[in-house]
């Protein structure tokens, strides 16, 4: 997870939107109170979503969020274990720009290597609740 997190959200946002369900790890779709057959149908659909995100990590990773009881909980236990990688990673790619020199190559590829460690950096901090 440390070194992919950023890009399994950003792929996980993509998919649950697709699917109309990014709202169950955003926690802008709430599990209803008021009738049961809304609640019921709210737990199918946020089981559903918990299945298909511990089903795109590793074993270990899944097993730390099986506890959970929802997805919003499954999202927001890996935001939390990722935030101290994230620190970690930040701190290598800024000293990476910091020293990165251009040296005996073209400019053109000097830049497209600086751009991508500033996009490197950028998307830690673009990471979606």
């Amino acid at each position: 997870m440390e070194d992919n997190y950023t890009a399994w959200i950003q792929s996980m946002v993509i998919a649950l939107t697709i699917k109309n369900k990014k709202g169950f790890v955003d926690g802008s779709i709430k599990k209803p109170t008021s009738r049961v057959e809304e609640a019921q149908q709210w737990e199918r659909l946020d089981t559903l979503v918990k299945t298909w995100l511990i089903a795109s990590m590793l074993k270990p990773i899944s097993s730390s969020v099986s506890h959970c009881k929802s997805a919003r909980d499954i999202w927001l236990e890996l935001q939390e274990m990722s935030s101290h990688t994230n620190i970690v990673q930040l701190f290598h790619i800024e000293n990476a720009i910091h020293d990165f020199e251009q040296g005996t190559s073209l400019v053109l590829s000097f830049f497209t290597k600086l751009k991508g460690l500033w996009d490197e950096r950028d998307a830690i901090f673009d990471i979606p609740p």
